[in-house]
């Protein structure tokens, strides 16, 4: 269940984005394993979702890479859950 990991943050996703969110952990099946969803939001604004398993430097690495390719971050949130989630 992905409920106890949004904390305060719960009001800024609607019942819809947390049951697509659990659906994209559920296809997270091995550590290589990454899913991608880009949402074109403005003329310059993307929501970028990126769910993969947590392991040891991961942020970093998708971060790095990001800013590698001059992708400009407004603000980003990070969430762990336990890897029992299903769709």
């Amino acid at each position: 269940m992905i409920d106890p990991v949004y904390g305060q943050l719960r009001s800024q996703y609607s019942l819809a984005d947390q049951d697509e969110h659990q659906c994209w952990l559920a296809q997270v099946q091995k550590a290589d394993d990454v899913i991608l969803i880009a949402r074109h939001r403005s003329d310059e604004v993307w929501e970028v979702t990126i769910a993969t398993q947590d392991r040891v430097s991961i942020l970093s690495l998708i971060a790095g890479l990001m800013t590698a390719h001059r992708i400009r971050f407004i603000r980003g949130n990070v969430f762990t859950v336990p890897p029992s989630a299903t769709c």
